[in-house]
Order: structure tokens, then C-alpha cells, then sequence
């Protein structure tokens, strides 16, 4: 019950079924995330 549902096998299948690139993310792809949202670059996203 105090589960996440990300450490479940029904819960894992569906978060990756939902995202675009079908799978989880790499720690090393987060850095640059908050930069470009901070920046006027991300104005249109």
C-alpha cells in the first residue's frame, strides 16, 4: 500500500508507456533542464 508506484511492474510499464521517448530518463540528461526553462529560449515551449 505504501508502495510507489514506480517501483511496481505495472506502475513502471506505464510511466514509460507514457512518455515520448518510451523510457527513463539519465541523471546526466538533467542539468541543462532548468537552465533552458529559465532562459527566454524556452518562451514558446
Amino acid at each position: 500500500m505504501n508502495v510507489s508506484i514506480a517501483e511496481t511492474g505495472v506502475g513502471k510499464k506505464f510511466i514509460v508507456g507514457a512518455t515520448a521517448l518510451k523510457r527513463w530518463g539519465k541523471l546526466e540528461q538533467l542539468p541543462g533542464t532548468p537552465i533552458f526553462l529559465a532562459s527566454d529560449a524556452s518562451s514558446y515551449v
